[in-house]
């Protein structure tokens, strides 16, 4: 059997790596002699109407991929972990001709139904090319707290051939349901799938020296004022030094991937993040976190969802970092143990909706 991944690969971003490669990995778990492999997309010059487009995009993505130092690490993980397809294809290649090449398309996680992501070919991401037996969709994220007309029937005609449907969100559920779909369940981010024991296998140290103790600021949003002196308080009163993974001036930190993304959080005696991903490691490893609101992203309205999914799923409340105390440091207390059940049952839940669907077509 061949198992073909379909999922958003362009993004240097460690939750979409990392999810990436817990899919991957769970399918071999499940299909343990099936190939699987994710489609390779060049998102690198793809055509577009003029020319002066076209080489701002070159020049554009040199600088991204050849100048910035944590891409190596991107690139190291990718070569490592992720299983591509021996062909990198254009986004606008007619996947029409691989239909036949794969026993099974999955599409998923992460936003891979986002229509404001997906614009050069979301036939693609919404397997408009595989015959309905093919198609399988794991924890997708539609991305978007509402859907005007023109969205929703869209969404809807595509998704109308699917014959179960897979998302990563409660919100995402009852949006889908409401425009008339059906045969549709909510099920864990790809990588909670995996123990924290298969996490560490992968996780890696950064090439930086990092102290006993150290506050993990890992924000993907802009650091207001506001939040930069609460975190700065934080530090302080703990006498905990932090360690932002952003900060380009922090050699070692700042070329961090995938790997060292782990580690840092595994390591972390607490980490301060507006990133799902960074909160559900936080999580699987019991470490200290402090949630703060998305600032400046297009995907902040959608984190609120994300993040109420989350807290919703293992009945906990996370600490706020708008609302804190900062001097009564129970955030610094590991998230509770109970977590691990929750994530069991949904986990078997999860498992259960691939197997019963890969199994019973072997």
């Amino acid at each position: 059997m061949k198992i073909a991944i379909v999922t958003l690969v362009g993004e240097y971003n460690n939750g979409n790596r990392l999810q990436n490669y817990a899919l991957q990995q769970t399918l071999k778990k499940i299909m343990p002699n099936a190939q699987i492999e994710t489609i390779n997309i060049n998102y690198n010059c793809s055509p577009v109407r003029k020319i002066k487009q076209i080489i701002k995009n070159c020049i554009k993505i040199f600088i991204k991929k050849y100048r910035q130092p944590s891409l190596k690490n991107f690139r190291i993980f990718n070569k490592n972990y992720i299983q591509f397809s021996a062909k990198k294809y254009d986004e606008n290649y007619n996947f029409q001709k691989i239909a036949n090449d794969y026993d099974f398309f999955v599409t998923g996680s992460d936003q891979v139904w986002n229509l404001n992501f997906i614009t050069k070919n979301p036939d693609f991401y919404f397997l408009n090319f595989v015959p309905t037996e093919k198609k399988l969709s794991y924890a997708a994220s539609i991305g978007m707290n509402s859907l005007d007309h023109n969205q929703a029937e869209t969404i809807k005609n595509y998704l109308k051939t699917f014959q179960q449907i897979s998302v990563r969100e409660n919100k995402a559920q009852k949006t889908l349901e409401d425009i008339g779909l059906t045969n549709i369940e909510t099920h864990l981010d790809p990588t909670l799938l995996l123990t924290k024991e298969e996490w560490n296998l992968v996780a890696k140290k950064p090439i930086y020296e990092l102290p006993n103790k150290y506050i993990l600021l890992c924000m993907l949003g802009t650091i207001s004022d506001e939040y930069r002196q609460k975190i700065k308080e934080i530090s302080v009163i703990n006498q905990i030094p932090i360690i932002n993974m952003f900060d380009k001036n922090t050699k070692g930190i700042s070329e961090s991937g995938p790997s060292e993304f782990v580690y840092l959080i595994k390591n972390a005696s607490l980490v301060i993040t507006d990133s799902f991903h960074a909160t559900i490691f936080s999580l699987i490893y019991k470490t200290p976190i402090i949630h703060a609101s998305r600032i400046g992203s297009k995907v902040a309205m959608n984190m609120t969802s994300r993040m109420k999914n989350l807290e919703d799923l293992f009945k906990i409340k996370l600490f706020e970092l708008n609302n804190i105390n900062v001097k009564n440091q129970n955030y610094l207390t590991p998230p509770s143990q109970e977590i691990d059940s929750v994530i069991d049952n949904e986990r078997k839940k999860s498992l259960d909706y691939l197997q019963n669907i890969l199994k019973n077509t072997n």
